[in-house]
């Protein structure tokens, strides 16, 4: 005898044996059916004024549905949320009906459903068979329940019969679909389900199926596709959380986040559940479709702060300042940390004076780094030079960033405010452009940076990079998470030899592993490659004198001492060549010492960022040198930069 079991909280019981709300009417006509469906649309509402509406649909059709234990369950389960008398329920609704037709089990099987106590469950399903010992429902019930209980093998027969009796008896057929599944037999849940389906569709049949098919599919696409087309179908005909749910699991195994936000659109736009609409907005986000997100967020309402970041990022990336920054500012009302996120939705937004008057005087360093930005957008030497000097002309990694701001606003002052203007609102109109497509999320970046003669420079170097969501690789609490890695490449005459390279880890957690290739040499000797990055043979030695004149270098750029931040970048550049930053800071000092040839230094500093195009900030500021060469190739930079940095965009709504 086949040996089964049953969780308590299986579709099955729920189901047919403790359903609080079904979700079809057993054997109505049309205008109950409707009632029923008007029912069951109010009870999930759940307020009184939609459960009493509900209620008085059903009130007005209940001796048209006699023989339907789903449309009296339905009615009990509103009576009760109502707070209405039970005993009115039980002794004189019910009892009056149950007493003219002495042989429906219908009132012992509503009464089953609604009860809690599994001893007075079996004495009314006892009853209701005593009433019609042949009644498909009451058999299935009963076996369900001595399925639950101790007596398994006696249930499993029962179900066996009752499909001997009437091969399409769909309770039957969906309890022995779950004991399948139980069992770890999906092929056979399948063909229960399908039998059940010739007679008749419904929600919980496709859901079953769907469940079936992702069991049975492991890692088969097309089983995966059958899954989400069930499940499809199950939220088609009845939008529940759990249906739901389990769709969105499915086009997440099967397609990429646009599919899914696609699908997704189709049933928010026909039922507007906010369910669909809360993973709608999480799948436009993540494929950058920021007008679906818009949608999915505005389905729920409140002053959620992950709600109101949500809408405000999604609005400022297509360019819509008004609502970007009416949701930027409800968030400075709930959320103590509201104030920085408004300021950073106003720097996107291209409006750096709006930056300065959110942040006033704040005195935090994130505050100051927003204001050195805002500053540096607007071309404001003085305040920025207060503001940053200090770290810039250490020549530490940390303070490089301020430099770039400072030697970015002079080029503006350089430029002049009406040129600068026009330049800043085509970068703005790039990146609202940029923002309005759906660009697809940038992956790992894998490049060959060329020979590295020493252990200083690919540690610093790939602090330069940027992950998925925006932030820096390199040094988290703890120390810089690099390591070696040796795999096969292909030499100059095709055969297979060691080569080396870095891994490195981002702080953000997101697009965690991304490969920089140093000094990509072959070597038979696999530890000589190590040596030449990492090892002791003077190789750490080399990079101090660099970086010493990398120091002096960014001193000098704060002074304003053109020909000797050159000097300095030009002793870098002969120690270390690809010390890109270097070059750049070069090119720029170039451009603002005396005589300059400003296209030859644009020029320059252009091509040292091609082998970094992540480093946004250094980009955005070589835009302006460019500009201010009269570079005719600007334009198309600038778009570039604006689609790249739409592509690191954070995609995630809860990591806003």
């Amino acid at each position: 005898m086949r040996r089964v079991s049953i969780a308590l909280g299986s579709v099955l019981l729920a189901a047919l044996l403790a359903l609080p709300a079904p979700v079809v009417a057993d054997d109505v006509n049309d205008e109950v059916r409707t009632a029923f469906d008007l029912g069951i649309k109010m009870l999930r509402k759940g307020d009184r004024a939609s459960m009493e509406k509900g209620f008085r649909a059903l009130d007005t059709r209940k001796d048209e549905a006699l023989d339907s234990v789903d449309y009296w369950a339905l009615y009990a389960r509103l009576w009760k949320s109502l707070k209405k008398s039970e005993s009115e329920l039980w002794d004189t609704i019910v009892k009056q009906r149950q007493n003219a037709a002495p042989k429906s089990p219908v009132f012992c099987l509503v009464r089953a459903r609604m009860t809690e106590d599994d001893e007075a469950r079996g004495k009314l399903l006892d009853a209701a068979l005593e009433r019609n010992p042949k009644s498909i429902r009451a058999r299935t019930a009963k076996a369900i329940f001595l399925l639950k209980g101790d007596d398994e093998d006696t249930g499993y027969e029962m179900l066996e019969t009752i499909v001997e009796d009437d091969p399409y008896a769909e309770g039957a057929l969906i309890a022995l679909a779950e004991l399948s599944l139980s069992d770890g037999l999906p092929e056979e849940a399948i063909e229960y389900i399908d039998k059940a389906l010739e007679k008749h569709e419904s929600a919980k049949l496709h859901h079953l199926k769907a469940l079936a098919f992702r069991r049975w599919a492991k890692n088969d696409n097309k089983k995966l596709e059958k899954a989400l087309d069930s499940a499809a179908r199950a939220l088609g005909m009845d939008p529940t959380d759990e249906f739901i749910k389990l769709y969105n699991e499915l086009l997440k195994k099967t397609g990429d986040a646009a599919t899914a936000a696609k699908a997704l659109k189709v049933h928010f736009d026909r039922t507007r559940h906010p369910t669909l609409g809360a993973l709608l907005a999480e799948s436009a986000f993540k494929a950058g479709d920021y007008e679906g997100t818009v949608m999915g967020l505005n389905a729920a309402d409140g002053n959620d702060p992950a709600r109101l970041k949500g809408l405000a990022v999604a609005y400022a990336r297509m360019g819509k300042k008004a609502e970007a920054q009416r949701a930027a500012s409800k968030v400075k009302e709930v959320d103590a940390q509201g104030v920085l996120f408004a300021a950073a939705i106003d720097m996107h937004l291209g409006d750096a004076a709006g930056v300065k008057r959110r942040l006033g005087s704040l005195a935090d360093a994130d505050s100051k780094r927003m204001r050195a930005e805002a500053h540096a957008w607007l071309g404001e030497v003085d305040p920025l030079t207060s503001l940053v000097s200090k770290d810039a002309a250490s020549g530490t990694r940390a303070g490089e960033d301020g430099l770039v701001a400072l030697l970015q606003a002079r080029l503006i002052r350089k430029m002049g405010d009406d040129f600068a203007a026009a330049v800043r609102k085509r970068v703005i109109e790039a990146r609202f452009a940029a923002g309005r497509k759906i660009a697809p999320q940038a992956s790992g970046y894998n490049t060959d940076l060329g020979k590295a003669k020493t252990e200083g420079w690919p540690a610093r170097a790939i602090t330069y990079m940027r992950a998925a969501c925006g932030k820096r690789w390199g040094p988290p609490a703890g120390g810089a998470r690099l390591s070696m890695t040796w795999f096969l490449s292909m030499g100059n005459n095709e055969k297979p030899a060691v080569a080396q390279g870095i891994s490195a880890v981002s702080e953000c957690g997101k697009d965690k592993e991304r490969s920089f290739h140093f000094n990509k040499k072959e070597s038979k000797d696999s530890r000589s490659g190590f040596v030449e990055l990492f090892g002791n043979r003077g190789k750490l030695a080399d990079f101090k004198p660099a970086e010493k004149a990398f120091a002096e270098g960014c001193a000098a750029c704060v002074e304003g001492k053109a020909e000797a931040a050159v000097a300095a970048f030009t002793k870098v550049l002969t120690i270390e060549p690809n010390w890109y930053r270097a070059r750049v800071f070069r090119a720029v000092m170039q451009a603002l010492g005396p005589g300059a040839e400003k296209r030859d230094a644009a020029k320059d500093a252009g091509e040292a960022l091609e082998s970094w195009p992540d480093d946004f900030e250094a980009r955005r500021m070589v835009l302006f040198l460019r500009a201010w060469a009269g570079d005719v190739g600007v334009q198309g930079e600038i778009d570039a930069l604006a689609e790249r940095e739409a592509q690191y965009n954070e995609r995630d709504l809860n990591s806003l």
